[in-house]
């Protein structure tokens, strides 16, 4: 969307609807039809004028005039000029008699309706236009504000020009010299005007003939493309306009008389000229300014193609045109609060603009820190960053590390070696993330962090420093480490994965090095490849393409492109290089090939560059100066690998993108660019979108190739095959993109060899991963006419997965995590925490503790960042871990060292306790806290689901810091297969296996069997009964031969008959055919209802069954299954073993090859199932109780879909069926629902009693997890209004709530404990809750200390230290306040709709919630 200027004098409105109607007008129906004059052989002009607003409009008309006479004269045409300042000539009878008309200084609202109209239909018509200087200018209600055609008839408004003076010098040129509108005109001059800037620059709709250099006058507001002159073609009719001409001495200037000739020629229809805009199929196109909720410092586009964004953040003040080119003013500088996701699916406006902000929960502001793909989990880490301690000053880095899935939002990493600011990260061709780099202090001024280190997650802290590759050469500040200027090295290392060898071949400065990883026995090896060439550093007037300020980007595998730049850091140095090179190690690493390139046109400082689909190079963004007004660029600027040429592109973007802008590249092809700030001249929190030439056909979109069908993933040195529409010409692979101050760290490109036949096209993959990284990539097919296809993103997996083990507990002790001073002063230096003192909750302090600043007096061997924990000689603090698995591994590690502010020199120690795990810490002198902290490392066996941790200091004084809790046992290897039929179609007659690939096919509905979107997860498959014929067909030979197997499904029978099939496997029927079977109702011996049967093709059946008999139940949802293990066979039921045998003899394998393969029947004439049944599953190993467990757990336990529309009372459907239905009270009623009835809540005061009331102790048995899940519409949110109550009173609840606190915080979820003051909340900010008249579906998941918020299937945000949980609510285990759109207290009530409420006894996973939001749950 565009997004004009609005200055502080305008209106609020009419200009930002005349530009959106702009491209509307230019191609709607005209008004009733006005011609031009006929050829009469006469010159007639118009020439209108106003008086009020310019002097000079006395000398502009007799410009005009004597030009007219001039042109009469040239072209031997009689001239009759009709001048007046009276809008009433304009009607349609007077300008059918005009050959153009003239605006001479007009200003102001011009015309009525009919005067519009009538203009617009001469123009559309064949009429001419010639504007001058005023006739653009729009300061308080204009003609351009309401008249949209006036608008697009000019070509732009002004609302500003530089001031003090406004008449200023300045040099205008001539674009095209060759342009029959500039001949006879100079092509450059210098002159003294006002220089109006454009409120949304018209290059890219007008032909430009005459610019102005904005860098010889100073403070322009259109950068490199800032047209003065410019004509245009509107229908049939012409326009010219030029912004020259305030001063009355203008007019007699032979140079402005020149091009004025030309414009009056053009406009009367006496000159021809081409005065159509660029085309886009060359130029391509940029969208103007789109609304973003934050400053995008950083981009990168994740795994599942969103963009998650973060830099510095909006709201700390009041700027009511934040979208303008002047910036937003409210912005703070910092990454402490909130990330953006954004799909590029659903445009950004301002109705949905912070409808993808999660709010920042971690330890880490991520300010100037590095994203990195993360191949093992697909997730998307962010590595340092800044401490978030408040006011930027001190610069102190961060060690955090953060990582993001749309599955499990943004979690706490553990934590590196040392803190970064600026680092680079690098997927290694194994998978392994290395980073580079970084300061640890003092920001720009360093001094960098020497070592490099590896993310090592399945053991240790997380992370392995690489000591080996320790370098002051590749990562120091110059003088005192290497010799030279101090060039930053440390500053984002441009890494790049070396082809062939799979080591980093690095570009910091002017130094090239090599880091293999894996050299000197796994501690890593630095080798020197040699310093730029001096020629090659600088390149004279072309500037020296080097250092921080640079770009540079591996645009072919092996072949690495650096431009612009010119200095070390943020501000200062000289101006911005055009120049750039090429570094060639496809040859090896030992010997790069360094070549200068072609220059740039323009000088950048802080451009970035972004591999295109193509293989082109767009560079976007930067200035002249470092930072600075003066000279930033406008125009993008393209690079062709082949020829070496650049080209410019010729329409311009709206904004300055200098420090902190970033590019990336889309999967539709499209490049976003924002962001730039914080610090700058201005801050925006906005982006434009260009769309590249090969996106279009003349002016009109292309239409494009489509891929049909593409796999998820792919492997090295082979093919895969993808469908895709036409006959495809190329195909691309780009890796998906991270990127920050102008390097974009993962991307890579290359060409793919294909075949095709028909529409499946054969691929052959990358060779391995030293050409493609494993991650994510963006794969393109190209037509004939070289138009791209919307990329399908396909995943490259490490050749070994590493375990992700995501850490229970990661603790960098900083308690609040955000100090309450961050924005207005330093934090205190040291907090000490007594006992009793709950700011270290969920700790418990036993005896007291010190949280000691990093920048304290005999600290920093973190860096200065944050606190540390001080026990001293006998503090002691501890928690409690939750959620364990008894039996399981748990990996502890901590960072420790001996306080430096104690005295003597004994050592400190202390002691780490939990579960079977007690070990001793010990810091000599050789370890203080002012150097590099030692790492502890050990593991517990869990006994139980709780356990104890206790940190301890026993003598001198321990510091403790970067705890990390993670499960060290890698997860149980998978069933060795799986069959699976979720009947989630609800269409047809076939159900798909959604199990293993390659297993078995479809299960075919028989008779009259069809579908039920009532299943107890998402939809089922409803068997009428009746006739065996009314069935579901399994796939033959199931289970064959398998020894161990497990099958297990829901069922919910309508009614019940004896010996009814529910499950069957066999081969023939009644007792010539040989069966493993499950029924209902069996009559074995008397009643002996479910039971589980084998029987060979000869001999006696063996079957299991309880004694005395259970079974499933008419009416409701039960869990089958049975497992076999050898000769045991165990039968369950609701997750419960009800039966067991071990002396089978009668196995799979007895059966035999088996064609009678059933749902719902059995190979006798018994009744056919008449009933649901849903999520059957065969595994071929035997589960244990435990995972049989976890599949009846996924079922509902209490489940109020609000279907029955009469009545005041909604029934439960859940399978806990002990838990009753709900009541209505007050005047709640039924209505239409999302799917099938909802309860209708008609809001009201709390005496109203307008409510749900849900049944007492409904989480009767929750203690450590649970999820509640429901749909909600509302139609108001008055303040803290009630979704959801579980409680007893105000004095203990858990509550769901809108609008908290006034609306100022959002949505949240809050605990609290009886008699306990605290209230424990998650919040999700202001701005975040429920929208009015929509279906939003709300999750709330707790699992531990750990809750988390989902709407519409996206985490929103969590918090991992609630110290109570639902266990704790209620009264001596009781609530009886229970509630749906109610509450204990006396808030407003609900209004609005409630469908399908849900409430489980376990944490849904992030999977499991996006597939209860998409109906599959």
């Amino acid at each position: 969307m565009k997004v004009p200027r609005r200055s502080a004098r305008s209106r609020s409105g009419p200009i930002v609807a005349a530009f959106a109607a702009l491209l509307l007008i230019a191609t709607s129906l005209s008004p009733v039809a006005a011609r031009a004059a006929v050829d009469d052989g006469r010159l007639n002009v118009l020439l209108f004028y106003k008086s009020n607003f310019h002097a000079s409009h006395v000398q502009a008309r007799q410009a005009v005039r004597d030009l007219a006479t001039q042109l009469s004269t040239q072209y031997n045409q009689p001239l009759d000029i009709q001048e007046t300042d009276d809008p009433s000539v304009f009607n349609t009878a007077n300008l059918a008699t005009k050959d153009t008309v003239v605006f001479a200084q007009t200003g102001g609202v011009l015309f009525n309706a009919s005067q519009r109209s009538a203009l617009e239909a001469y123009i559309r018509g064949g009429g001419g236009y010639m504007g001058l200087h005023y006739t653009g200018w729009s300061v308080g209600e204009s003609e351009h504000d309401v008249n949209p055609f006036y608008y697009r008839l000019v070509g732009a408004v002004s609302e500003g020009h530089p001031e003090d003076p406004g008449v200023r010098p300045g040099r205008a040129f001539v674009r095209d010299t060759t342009h029959p509108l500039t001949q006879g005109v100079g092509a450059s001059i210098t002159r003294s005007d006002e220089w109006y800037d454009w409120v949304v620059n018209p290059a890219p709709n007008v032909r430009t003939l005459i610019e102005a250099d904005e860098a010889s006058y100073g403070g322009g507001r259109q950068g490199t493309a800032h047209p003065v002159t410019w004509c245009q073609k509107i229908d049939s009719g012409r326009s010219w306009y030029t912004s020259m001409g305030h001063e009355g001495t203008a007019y007699s200037e032979a140079w402005m008389r020149a091009q004025m000739k030309n414009g009056l020629a053009y406009a009367a229809g006496l000159l021809a000229a081409d005065c159509s805009p660029p085309v886009k199929d060359r130029a391509g196109a940029w969208s103007g300014v789109t609304p973003w909720p934050l400053v995008p410092i950083n981009m990168s586009l994740t795994s599942d193609g969103k963009v998650q964004s973060f830099g510095s953040v909006g709201g700390w003040g009041t700027d009511t045109t934040p979208y303008d080119w002047t910036g937003n003013s409210s912005v703070t500088q910092g990454g402490q609060m909130e990330v953006d996701i954004w799909d590029p699916a659903q445009p950004r406006t301002l109705a949905n603009l912070r409808a993808g902000i999660l709010p920042n929960t971690t330890y880490t502001d991520l300010f100037c820190a590095m994203q990195v793909q993360n191949p093992h989990d697909h997730s998307t880490m962010t590595v340092g960053g800044d401490d978030g301690l408040g006011g930027n000053a001190p610069n102190d880095a961060a060690i955090g590390v953060t990582g993001y899935t749309t599955n499990n939002g943004l979690q706490n990493k553990a934590p590196m070696n040392y803190p970064r600011w600026y680092p680079t990260g690098t997927t290694m061709p194994n998978g392994d993330i290395v980073v580079q780099g970084g300061s640890l202090r003092g920001g720009p001024g360093g001094p960098g962090v020497h070592v490099p280190e590896i993310y090592t997650p399945q053991s240790g802290s997380g992370w392995k420093t690489l000591d080996g590759a320790r370098s002051p050469a590749a990562y120091g500040d110059g003088g005192s480490d290497h010799s030279g200027a101090d060039e930053n090295r440390w500053w984002y290392p441009r890494a790049f994965v070396a082809p062939g060898s799979g080591t980093l071949f690095n570009i910091t400065g002017t130094q090239m090095y090599e880091l293999n990883p894996a050299g000197n026995n796994g501690t890593g090896q630095i080798v020197l490849r040699g310093t730029l060439p001096s020629g090659i550093a600088n390149q004279g007037a072309n500037g020296n393409p080097v250092g921080a300020t640079s770009t540079a980007t591996m645009y072919r595998p092996g072949k690495i492109l650096q431009v612009g730049g010119g200095w070390w850091a943020n501000g200062g140095g000289p101006d911005g290089a055009r120049a750039g090179f090429t570094v060639d190690i496809t040859g090896g690493t030992a010997g790069p090939v360094v070549t200068a390139t072609q220059p740039m046109k323009y000088q950048r400082h802080w451009a970035t560059s972004t591999v295109l689909p193509d293989g082109d190079v767009l560079v976007t963004g930067g200035g002249r100066e470092n930072n600075g007004n003066g000279g930033y660029v406008t125009n993008a600027e393209i690079w062709d690998p082949d020829t070496g040429n650049w080209t410019e592109v010729a329409v311009p973007y709206e904004h300055a993108r200098l420090y902190h802008s970033a590019a990336l590249l889309l999967p539709d092809g499209r490049v976003m660019m924002g962001g730039g700030g914080t610090p700058g001249p201005r801050n925006y929190t906005d982006v434009e979108y260009y769309s590249p030439s090969y996106l279009f056909n003349g002016d009109q979109l292309a239409p494009r190739p489509v891929i049909n069908t593409a796999p998820a993933k792919i492997g090295y040195n082979g093919s895969f095959a993808v469908t895709a529409s036409g006959t495809v010409s190329r195909v691309t692979l780009v890796r998906n993109g991270s990127v920050t101050h102008g390097f974009n760290n993962d991307q890579n490109f290359q060409d793919l060899t294909f075949s095709q036949s028909g529409s499946t096209v054969n691929i052959n993959a990358p060779a391995n991963g030293t050409y493609a990284p494993p991650g994510s990539y963006m794969l393109f097919v190209w037509d004939a006419s070289g138009t791209p296809s919307v990329a399908k993103i396909v995943k490259i997996d490490p050749a070994v997965k590493l375990t992700q083990l995501n850490p229970r507990v990661v603790d960098q002790f900083e308690y609040p995590r955000l100090p309450s001073e961050w924005r207005t002063s330093n934090p205190p230096a040291t907090v000490d925490v007594a006992p009793g003192n709950a700011r270290m909750s969920p700790w418990t302090v036993g005896s007291q503790v010190q949280l000691v600043r990093g920048t304290v007096a005999g600290q920093g061997g973190l860096g200065l960042t944050g606190y540390q924990l001080s026990l001293g000689a006998a503090g002691n603090i501890q928690r409690t871990l939750s959620s364990l698995t008894p039996g399981t591994t748990y990996r502890v590690s901590l960072r420790y060292a001996r306080d430096s502010r104690v005295s003597g020199t004994g050592a400190a120690t202390g002691t780490v306790s939990v579960a079977n795990l007690n070990a001793t810490l010990t810091a000599s002198t050789a370890q203080p806290s002012t150097a590099n902290y030692a790492t502890y490392s050990g593991t517990f066996t869990a006994a139980s689901s709780t356990a104890t941790l206790t940190l301890r200091g026993t003598a001198g004084g321990l510091m403790i810091d970067d705890l990390v809790v993670v499960g060290d046992d890698a997860p149980p290897p998978p069933p060795t297969s799986l069959t699976r039929y979720e009947f989630e179609e609800g269409t047809g007659t076939s159900a798909a296996n959604t199990g293993t690939t390659g297993g078995p096919g479809v299960a075919t509905l028989t008779g009259t069997t069809g579908w039920s979107a009532n299943g107890i997860i998402g939809k089922a498959v409803n068997l009428p009964g009746g006739s065996t014929a009314n069935a579901v067909d399994l796939p033959d030979n199931l289970l064959q031969g398998a020894a161990n197997f497990t099958t297990g499904f829901w069922v919910r029978p309508d009614t019940k008959a004896n010996w009814t099939g529910l499950f069957h496997i066999g081969d023939g029927t009644g007792s010539a055919g040989s069966y493993f079977q499950i029924q209902m109702q069996t009559q074995a011996s008397g009643s002996t209802g479910l039971a589980a049967t084998f029987k060979a093709k000869t001999g006696p059946e063996e079957r299991i069954y309880a004694s005395p008999a259970q079974d499933v139940v008419a009416g409701q949802w039960s869990h089958v299954a049975f497992t076999r293990q050898g000769s045991i066979g165990t039968l369950y039921l609701n997750g419960v073993a009800i039966a067991s045998r071990a002396d089978l003899t009668i196995d799979m394998t007895a059966i035999g090859p088996t064609a009678d393969n059933w749902l719902g029947r059995n190979g006798y004439p018994d009744a056919a199932f008449d009933g649901l049944m849903d999520d059957v599953r065969l595994h071929t190993s035997a589960l244990n109780a435990a995972e049989v467990q976890a599949m009846y757990d996924e079922g509902v336990p209490v489940r109020y879909t609000f279907d029955e529309n009469t009545g005041t009372a909604a029934g439960n459907s859940g399978t806990k069926t002990s838990i009753g239905a709900a009541a209505f009270q007050g005047t709640t009623g039924w209505a239409a629902g999302r799917a099938g009835g909802a309860v209708s809540l008609p809001g009201g005061a709390a005496t109203t009693n307008n409510q749900v009331k849900l049944p007492d102790n409904i989480e009767a048995g929750l203690d450590e997890q649970f999820t509640v899940s429901f749909w909600a519409r509302p139609d108001a949110l008055p303040n803290w209004v009630p979704l959801v109550q579980i409680g007893s009173s105000t004095d203990t609840f858990f509550l769901l709530q809108s609008a908290t606190n006034g609306g100022t915080t959002g949505f949240g979820a809050t605990f609290k404990a009886p008699g306990v003051a605290a209230q424990e909340r998650l919040l999700l900010g202001a701005g975040r809750d429920l929208p009015l008249n929509a279906w939003t579906h709300v999750v709330f998941t707790m699992n531990g200390s750990t809750g988390k918020i989902y709407f519409n299937g996206v985490q929103q945000a969590v918090r991992a230290d609630f110290p109570i949980n639902i266990g704790d609510v209620g009264v001596g285990g009781n609530t009886t306040a229970n509630f749906i759109g109610g509450t204990s207290w006396g808030d407003p009530r609900f209004d609005g709709l409630i469908d399908d409420f849900r409430l489980y006894g376990y944490e849904l996973s992030a999977e499991q919630v996006s597939q209860l939001h998409s109906g599959r749950r």
